[in-house]
């Protein structure tokens, strides 16, 4: 946690050039992220998302500043969340209200982890054909930091929003499929931002995305060589 701040200080050229590195996997896994939820609100029937513009590839439609900063000094971060009408959800469709709230609530991390698989085979496949000579050009070393940082980057947006805890998307879900959420899971909805906190300064949540995201790399990796990419 805050080693970002403490880079600054230490290495200002590293630190800026590891932003511009890492930048384009958070615009990208951010915007595509909360397009996925303003895509599956607006095919719900619920056009609020749409009217304020979220329907959009346009990452400055998604971005909280605030929140983006916090993605480099403190490795949590927040983009501005999707907004709905739950009166308007499901309407005039022939699927459940309930399933609506449910692919709603689970579509930004499905996009995220489509877009991590996308990056690494399709990134795979490019370097397949490269010629032996690219490998050692500052632009192919360039352009693998990125691309290696954007799939390491979705995967971990997609597991940490998978967190059952309140305000990410984990717990929409949760709550969505149990027709009557326990009291106790009603009642930490007012410290949810407090658990991700805590959950990060006690080095939880860096173990949980270790293990899930980094073990999801770790198997795409198996799979490439499986099919005889790597």
């Amino acid at each position: 946690m805050f080693s970002g701040l403490i880079e600054i200080f230490q290495d200002p050229r590293a630190f800026f050039l590891g932003v511009l590195i890492v930048l384009p996997g958070y615009l990208i896994g951010l915007t595509l992220h909360e397009y996925g939820h303003a895509y599956f609100a607006n095919k719900s029937g619920d056009d609020t998302a749409y009217l304020m513009g979220r329907l959009s590839f346009n990452p400055l439609k998604h971005i909280d500043w605030i929140g983006l900063v916090c993605l480099f000094l403190a490795g949590i971060g927040w983009a501005k969340p999707v907004m709905i009408n739950p009166s308007r959800v499901g309407r005039n469709t022939s699927r459940s209200r309930r399933w609506w709230f449910i692919s709603i609530a689970v579509a930004g991390i499905i996009v995220n982890l489509i877009v991590a698989f996308v990056l690494f085979f399709g990134w795979a496949i490019v370097c397949k054909f490269l010629p032996a000579t690219a490998f050692v050009s500052r632009g192919f070393f360039l352009a693998d930091n990125i691309i290696y940082a954007a799939i390491r980057i979705n995967l971990a947006l997609a597991f940490f929003n998978l967190l059952p805890v309140p305000p990410l998307d984990g717990y929409r879900f949760v709550s969505t499929c149990l027709r009557r959420p326990p009291f106790a899971l009603q009642q930490i909805e007012r410290y949810g931002i407090f658990i991700v906190w805590a959950l990060a300064l006690t080095g939880a949540l860096g173990t949980y995305l270790n293990f899930f995201a980094g073990g999801t790399y770790t198997l795409m990796g198996k799979l490439a060589q499986l099919v005889g990419l790597m």
